[in-house]
């Protein structure tokens, strides 16, 4: 898989989370598409222009990612095709892609694509699918993903290149340093969204509708807080945690935390959480830096290669609800645990305004808006 670009997945010890933030798991790679002597033959010494490959059984060049109305929908169609020769049942749930410019100055274009499967009915395992212009590989993570939406996105008719032209009719630029194109996980998301991440901003486009939507990463300094005490489960980590990666990147902020069990058991209170997540970004002229985090009695910090997409980059030390008064309200609104993890993030979605916590349950997420307490079933 390539270095250059990583989808939402948070690595979570066998269980993950996908919000489009995607870090090194240690999987089994298994390269797929490969070539035999006849295919080097035909394409030795065949030089193609951006976009386009050579053709194994021509060696011709020919447009990349093969038939489709396209180049990124051809691609896509591909995944899916390989995806189900890994799996029958295997549906593309996410696809992401690196953008960068074109040779002759006139825009940019995706430079390497990235795709998630799984098997709706056989989800322990799950398919990560790259392809760089050239050549395709993937990987098999032996896991289950939770937090997550399996939503076919290869049945969606917007193409990548109509969600550009939706932006550029919005007057947005095509300068972002990626996209995706998934089915959010909260209260509003009706339909798959593409999202495009520009660093300092982050643009949706609703693929049923076309609304486009566009939030400016706020920058300012986070208000000064009193640390959150002892006995509190979430908070008091989340500000460890900001103060640990400010020690590597003082304009660094923590905008995802997630809680768990170490050894993969339910929990049957929050207090039961011995492993915690973060992801950080740190936002500067020229590079967006970001990093995930885990706590399990000490720090281990890892540098991402690229930005999460998905997520707003929200400092969460502005939260002043604890997981534990969440989990009370959503024990109040009828859920009854255990819960296998919980989550606190700020969604993209423009009806959601603030902070969400969200906890799995046998049919579905219960969601608490960290503000007004407000609980949702997703």
């Amino acid at each position: 898989m390539s270095d250059r670009i990583r989808s939402v997945l948070l690595p979570v010890a066998g269980v993950l989370f996908v919000m489009t933030l995607m870090v090194a798991w240690g999987c089994q790679p298994a390269a797929s598409g490969g070539g035999g002597d006849a295919e080097e033959d035909l394409c030795a010494g065949v030089t193609c222009e951006q976009g386009e490959e050579c053709d194994p059984e021509t060696g011709e060049c020919v447009p990349a990612g093969g038939e489709g109305e396209g180049e990124g929908e051809g691609v896509l169609a591909q995944a899916a095709t390989r995806a189900r020769e890994l799996d029958a049942g295997a549906v593309v749930i996410q696809a992401s892609g690196l953008n960068g410019a074109i040779l002759d100055g006139t825009g940019s274009q995706t430079l390497e694509w990235e795709f998630v499967a799984v098997n709706p009915d056989a989800p322990e395992t799950t398919w990560v699918l790259a392809y760089d212009g050239e050549a395709w590989s993937d990987e098999q993570i032996d896991s289950v993903l939770v937090g997550v939406v399996y939503e076919d996105v290869t049945l969606v008719e917007m193409t990548e290149e109509q969600a550009r032209e939706r932006l550029a009719a919005a007057d947005l630029e095509d300068d972002f340093f990626g996209w995706a194109l998934y089915q959010p996980l909260h209260p509003g998301s009706l339909n798959p969204l593409y999202a495009f991440n520009y660093g300092t901003s982050t643009a949706t486009v609703d693929t049923a509708t076309g609304q486009v939507n566009s939030a400016t990463v706020p920058q300012e300094e986070p208000p000064l807080m009193v640390p959150p005490s002892d006995d509190s489960v979430s908070l008091q980590y989340l500000h460890q945690a900001a103060e640990e990666i400010r020690t590597v990147d003082e304009a660094a902020m923590v905008i995802w935390a997630g809680g768990r069990d170490g050894d993969d058991q339910p929990l049957e209170a929050p207090g039961d959480t011995n492993v915690w997540d973060f992801k950080a970004v740190a936002m500067h002229d020229d590079e967006v830096r970001s990093w995930t985090l885990t706590y399990t009695g000490e720090w281990a910090v890892t540098e991402d290669p690229l930005p999460p997409f998905g997520i707003e980059f929200l400092d969460l030390t502005v939260v002043g609800m604890d997981v534990v008064e969440a989990w009370s309200i959503a024990v109040d609104a009828g859920y009854q645990p255990p819960a296998q993890w919980w989550i606190l993030f700020k969604s993209l979605n423009p009806t959601s305004d603030n902070p969400l916590y969200v906890f799995p349950t046998a049919t579905g997420y219960l969601l608490v808006d960290t503000v007004t307490g407000e609980v949702t079933f997703e």
